[in-house]
């Protein structure tokens, strides 16, 4: 590679030069889960799935193109989001990817497991398979930045952007929306390309050299040493050298083959499978990082099903999208135990107000009101302070032959809640002298602690009231109403305020005195 310096041009630009690359060039897969035709090569898609695995979830190599297996500027996604430029597109990207990938020989050649889809996307998989060779288009498929994902308007319709992209050198700043990214590989001379080789991506090199028409995966094969090209030969090539320079490194390719027993991969590797996902979460519990663990794979998840919530995967301009998928993938998410999966399934089933899924309503009515009830338990155990709330309610109310009031739990919900919100409160009022950005971004689509004094005087209520296996506490109603009068009285109803603070010496009034306890 060449950097040149434009020193007497305005700002002084850079500019490197990379050597030509003479062939076909061929765009392979994009960042925003446009696919090419997998009847011309099935090495680029196993590579980006390969990435995703090896790299623990952590990352995936996409937005693959160049000449045979010489590949030239790509992006990677990471869980984070924020490095190599603004085409990483985080978990979105991965989802997209995952939303038009289907494994292919080379996937089950080195064991990667399949993705989870849902009976309808695997439908429509299967039927993209056999219209992709025949409605290839001449489109180009866009290398596009975080935030102006093109749309993919339907999985038929993915079918028409399944084509060739073939030019005598690399992608032109039109095919690329004007946009390089940040990651682009250094690339050099092909002529001698190792059959039966197989290059993994390094760091400084996002490369790789598959050939899936002539990897030879044999038994012997397993334990030979692989020829890998030098970063060193790639970087600064030299004009003399005849053949690449060559590192030998003791590699055992059975180590990814066995990729999908848990056993196997440990911290090397994670599987796509949900199933697999969840074996791996049980051995997390017995260590010290469980209580700090998301599953990426299950954000992936979420992901998707927002996807389709948006209208991802919808014909262009219909509002319709397949809630079926989309709730097949909120259910994955949640057994991969994502909190704000397990929260909004939980409310699905209890059919609670909720943004995601708002008008679904699950197939499978058995038990509904148990599992949701359940999935609100779980919630609240993973600490969505909303979660409580809902469950206090539940309690309280009941639900007509389903669930019967049990006031003692809903009193314990209802305290967890109030105590929660108090001491955030307090922090925010702590730090409001300080930092009043942080103050506002916590609030921000919640509301305000003193607005929720009606859940402290319902609180009340119930102590004051008692029954349905809870004890009356008429000190404890007092406070609760005095301090939902506070609260009142901050949040500028001072007739709301001067309600709770006559109930409170009502409450007082029923508690017995101490001469009458005694006799």
């Amino acid at each position: 590679m060449s950097v040149l310096e434009f020193k007497d041009r305005a700002g002084r630009p850079y500019y490197h030069l990379e050597r030509f690359i003479d062939g076909n060039y061929i765009k392979y897969n994009s960042n925003s889960g446009f696919v090419c035709d997998d009847t011309i090569r099935h090495t680029p898609q196993a590579f980006s799935h390969f990435t995703f695995e090896a790299s623990c979830h952590e990352l995936i190599v996409v937005d693959i193109q160049g000449v045979g297996d010489l590949y030239t500027d790509p992006q990677i996604h990471t869980s984070l989001g924020v490095e190599y430029g603004e085409g990483n597109l985080g978990i979105r990207g991965m989802a997209l990817f995952f939303s038009t990938h289907e494994c292919n020989p080379i996937c089950k050649r080195l064991n990667l497991t399949s993705f989870d889809l849902s009976p309808g996307e695997r439908k429509r998989h299967t039927q993209q398979q056999s219209l992709s060779s025949s409605n290839a288009s001449k489109l180009p498929a866009q290398t596009i930045c975080r935030g102006s994902e093109e749309p993919l308007n339907s999985f038929s319709k993915v079918c028409s952007l399944f084509r060739r992209l073939r030019s005598p050198s690399s992608i032109s700043e039109d095919d690329s929306d004007g946009y390089v990214s940040e990651t682009s590989s250094i690339t050099a001379t092909t002529d001698r390309i190792y059959n039966h080789s197989l290059s993994l991506p390094q760091p400084e090199q996002l490369m790789t050299i598959f050939n899936d028409e002539n990897l030879s995966l044999s038994r012997s094969f397993k334990e030979t040493k692989i020829p890998l090209l030098s970063t060193t030969s790639l970087n600064s090539p030299s004009p003399n050298c005849s053949s690449p320079s060559q590192s030998n490194f003791n590699f055992k390719i059975e180590d990814i083959y066995n990729a999908q027993i848990p056993n196997s991969y440990e911290d090397s590797q994670r599987p796509s499978s949900v199933m697999l996902g969840k074996t791996e979460m049980k051995k997390l519990k017995e260590t010290s990082t469980y209580e700090k663990y998301e599953s990426i794979l299950g954000q992936i998840h979420l992901e998707v099903c927002k996807c389709y919530q948006v209208g991802r995967f919808s014909e262009l301009g219909s509002e319709e999208f397949d809630e079926e998928s989309a709730f097949f993938h909120l259910e994955q998410a949640a057994e991969l135990c994502i909190k704000e999966a397990i929260f909004i399934l939980a409310k699905v089933y209890l059919d609670l107000p909720r943004d995601l899924l708002s008008h679904y309503c699950p197939m499978d009515q058995v038990n509904q009101i148990s599992k949701g009830l359940n999935l609100m338990i779980r919630a609240s155990e993973l600490h969505e302070i909303e979660a409580n709330l809902y469950l206090a309610q539940l309690f309280d109310n009941g639900v007509e032959e389903s669930l019967e009031a049990d006031w003692k739990q809903a009193a314990e919900y209802y305290e967890k809640y109030i105590r929660i919100r108090e001491n955030e409160s307090n922090i925010i009022d702590e730090d409001s002298e300080t930092n009043e950005s942080d103050q506002t971004n916590t609030i921000h689509n919640e509301i305000p602690f003193h607005d929720r004094h009606d859940t402290v005087a319902r609180l009340a209520t119930l102590y004051k009231t008692g029954g349905y296996n809870l004890l009356c506490n008429y000190r404890k109603a007092g406070d609760l109403f005095n301090k939902a009068a506070e609260m009142a009285t901050a949040a500028m109803k001072g007739r709301l305020a001067n309600k709770y603070y006559m109930s409170a010496e009502e409450a007082y009034g029923l508690e017995p005195d101490n001469e009458s306890e005694d006799s």
